[in-house]
């Protein structure tokens, strides 16, 4: 039973663990290949090289003009061509292992087989060998990408990253209704009467609101949002959990979910085509880290930042000497 990771593209944090920092593949949303024509392993295919590196090395590999290529040969060849490269991914790996190992941070099979799963709903793959296929990889190649990835995330999560209390202000958890405009007009007056109409509606919406209806049950009765349905099924208005300037919040938006305390509903606040109506389910300094899933969303947005300085000094201070150079 092989493990179920994380390859490169598929991590949470889309890092690229081998490439330089600040280099132009630093945040590369693919596996890494040495050759631009490579051909996507199939599940076969990959139980073939493994079952491979087991022979020795007059095993016959490929054969043309009734010349045999050894395993031998092909070794050879492929040490010559990228043995100082491959070394240095490799070296660079093993100093992330021992630095996560040296903090206490231990990956689990679970943990690989949760992101895993993660991989292959994000990739809209059907399974893992799918997934694999499509980025031109092995199973044992994802494995140890992943594996270095998920290992310098959690470093960071574990040995660097705080989170305070300003962090926590930054965040609500909303629901909303949108209320569209009946059709777009360009003459002003029309226009106005149009806005009118549908500040009416979100009015008499917000009435019910206030007079005990259920946010949730309005908001897939009314919005406009083709948003309320995920799946084939609506959802309440429910936005989740959103920092401050997320770059789909209007400044109107924003600037009225952030004066909302837990549970209070917005006036309707206007935007180019219609209103809306908020409600704020939590705000982050309310909640703070009772909230696994805030304190996941703060932790995923801090790590980035920290990744390029991490590894530099990680690879600094763990003496590295890559003898093929």
């Amino acid at each position: 039973m092989y493990l179920l990771p994380k390859v490169i593209i598929l991590c949470a944090m889309d890092l690229f663990l081998f490439s330089r920092p600040g280099s132009a593949n630093a945040q590369t949303p693919v596996p890494a290949t040495n050759n631009s024509t490579s051909v996507a392993l199939t599940s076969n295919q990959a139980s073939t090289l493994e079952k491979l590196w087991e022979s020795p090395g007059n095993t016959v590999v490929g054969v043309v003009q009734g010349v045999n290529i050894t395993k031998d040969d092909l070794l050879k060849d492929m040490w010559l061509q990228n043995a100082p490269a491959a070394l240095d991914e490799l070296l660079r790996q093993r100093a992330v292992k021992c630095a996560a190992e040296s903090a206490g941070v231990k990956i689990t099979t679970d943990d690989f087989q949760a992101k895993a799963n993660e991989d292959i709903k994000r990739t809209h793959s059907s399974n893992l060998n799918e997934m694999l296929q499509h980025h031109n990889t092995t199973p044992a190649h994802y494995q140890r990408i992943c594996e270095g990835n998920m290992l310098l995330e959690a470093y960071i999560r574990q040995s660097i990253m705080t989170i305070d209390a300003k962090d926590y202000a930054d965040w609500v958890k909303v629901r909303y209704i949108y209320i569209a405009d009946a059709g777009y007009n360009s003459i002003p007056a029309k226009k106005e009467q149009t806005s009118i109409e549908t500040k009416k509606k979100a009015d008499q919406i917000l009435t019910k609101i206030r007079n005990g209806t259920d946010f949730a049950k309005l908001a897939d009765e009314f919005t406009d949002s083709p948003e309320n349905v995920v799946d084939g099924k609506k959802q309440g208005g429910y936005m989740g959990w959103r920092a401050r300037s997320w770059t789909q919040f209007t400044p109107a938006f924003e600037a009225a979910v952030f004066k909302l305390k837990q549970g209070e509903v917005s006036e309707p606040i206007r935007s180019d085509f219609g209103y809306y109506l908020a409600k704020v389910e939590a705000t982050g300094l309310e909640v703070k880290d009772k909230d696994p899933e805030l304190k996941k969303l703060i932790a995923d947005g801090k790590v980035r930042p920290l990744i390029d300085s991490t590894l530099e000094n990680i690879w600094l201070n763990s003496r590295m000497d890559n003898r093929l150079k």
